[in-house]
């Protein structure tokens, strides 16, 4: 975690996942899979860290754990450099479009462009973890909701949209029966910060979430033969 632990522990530059290890990436690689990964690494910044230096063909993203689901500007300036989204490595563009819609083009044209060939695609949403940022479109279709469990069910609405786009995209290419779609979560919702519930679980983010709107899911798409 760097900016808390580097303390007594590792430079910040030197967290992350020890080159020592593989990733899923580096096997498929070897079984003759075009990988990519879209969306958050959160896997270490420095460059050694890169996910093209882990495995990935493909990276659009950025290297950090979370950053604003809008454009970095002069009114929303970005004080870390591992939230710039980059594409490949080094080059970094922001998207005006909001983050998740951004990321689910993405992984879209991905299955377009590679879908002769077997591939991976990790497609990491950031969403739903914080910062807690909606479309106002999607903030106004839920207007039962409140506060910060509007906006949580909001930014749920988008990725549940986005995710169906992807889906949808596998189905116009006629590769829905040749892939295997996983879904997983990393943790529950940290219902003190963004609104969510995990009950009848334990209510913190550490936890396993079966709250209806805290859910943060990250997608694997594999074309398999």
């Amino acid at each position: 975690m760097p900016g808390y632990m580097a303390k007594g522990s590792l430079a910040d530059d030197e967290m992350g996942l020890p080159l020592s290890e593989r990733t899923v990436g580096n096997y498929l690689q070897e079984q003759g899979y075009t990988t990519g990964i879209i969306g958050k690494w959160h896997q270490g910044n420095a460059d050694q860290y890169h996910p093209t230096k882990r495995g990935f063909d493909y990276f659009y993203g950025f290297r950090g754990g979370a950053r604003s689901y809008f454009a970095f500007s002069d009114e929303n300036p970005n004080y870390r450099p591992e939230d710039n989204l980059e594409r490949g490595f080094g080059k970094f563009e922001e998207s005006p479009l909001y983050l998740t819609d951004a990321l689910a083009n993405d992984a879209i044209d991905f299955i377009h462009r590679e879908n002769k060939a077997p591939f991976f695609l990790f497609l990491s949403f950031n969403a739903v973890h914080s910062p807690m940022e909606a479309r106002k479109e999607d903030l106004a279709a839920l207007p039962n909701l409140q506060g910060k469990r509007r906006t949580l069910a909001a930014m749920n609405l988008a990725m549940d949209r986005a995710i169906g786009r992807v889906l949808s995209a596998l189905d116009n290419t006629g590769l829905s029966d040749s892939t295997r779609v996983i879904y997983s979560n990393d943790n529950g919702g940290p219902s003190d910060d963004n609104g969510s519930g995990n009950t009848p679980l334990a209510r913190h983010q550490s936890q396993p979430s079966r709250g209806r709107y805290s859910r943060t899911f990250y997608r694997s798409l594999a074309r398999y033969y």
